[in-house]
Parts: structure tokens; C-alpha cells; sequence
């Protein structure tokens, strides 16, 4: 006996988790720029370097999630699927800079160059949807 699904699963990489991966991508930049250290019209050069490139990395990776070609990714095409998986792997890395306590994630991204940062409640939170659902490799709805 061939058993045969109703339905197929959707890959973790579906363009079924863009929408979930983008709201969180805003809802983290959104987050960290209102830190009372970012300061939206301080010059960046003023503003605490660390959290600037955090800014700038969650910020760069929803913009590389934007640039997908979802019918592309749908189809298996190794290069959306590429794409995808950098921007999950940027996504990870941002949650870990975000979530590490001890600065270490950060200070060896930044090279030694970052300042420690306390993100507060409000980034952390944030930054936990950046992380796909352990068990089912999948970005969840806000």
C-alpha cells in the first residue's frame, strides 16, 4: 500500500513564512528605534555604535527578505532558497546579539569594537520572533 498524504507540507522556506518573517523583522526595527539610545535624529556617529549596527543588520536583513521572488522560492529554486536560508541565518544572528546577555555574540560580530548595549524588554521581546518555532522550523504570526 502507497500511502499518499492530503495534503503536502509546506517547507519551512515557503513564501507561506514571509509575511510572518517580515512583521517580525518591522516589529524588531521598530523596537530598536525607539531605544532611548538610538535617537532617530542624533547623527550616527553619536549614536551607541552597537546598537546602530543591530539596527542596521535587522534592518538590511528584512530588506534582503523584501528582495525574494516568492514564485521563484516557491518552486524550489536554489537560488531563492539561497537567499532564503541567508536571511534566516541573519535572522538567527540577530536574535543571538539581541538575546546574549554576556555581549559576547556582539562584541565577536563587531569585532571588539561595540559598546554594551542593555536592549531592554521591549527589543528582546521582539527579537524572539526572529528565531523560526524550534519544532517546526517555522516562523510564527504576530
Amino acid at each position: 500500500m502507497n500511502f499518499q498524504p492530503h495534503h503536502q507540507p509546506t517547507h519551512p522556506s515557503s513564501s507561506t513564512q514571509i509575511n510572518p518573517f517580515i512583521s517580525h523583522t518591522n516589529t524588531t526595527t521598530s523596537a530598536l528605534e525607539v531605544h532611548p539610545q538610538f535617537k532617530r535624529d542624533t547623527p550616527t556617529t553619536l549614536r551607541p555604535y552597537s546598537l546602530y549596527c543591530v539596527w542596521d543588520f535587522v534592518h538590511r536583513t528584512r530588506h534582503n527578505l523584501t528582495q525574494i521572488d516568492l514564485a521563484k522560492l516557491d518552486a524550489g529554486d536554489k537560488g531563492a532558497r539561497d537567499a532564503f536560508e541567508d536571511v534566516v541565518g541573519r535572522a538567527c544572528l540577530s536574535n543571538m546579539m539581541i538575546l546574549d546577555e554576556t555581549g559576547a555574540t556582539l562584541n565577536g560580530v563587531l569585532m571588539g569594537r561595540g559598546e554594551a548595549v542593555d536592549f531592554g524588554d521591549r527589543v528582546r521581546r521582539a527579537a524572539k520572533g526572529l528565531m523560526p518555532n524550534r519544532r517546526t522550523g517555522r516562523f510564527e504570526a504576530v
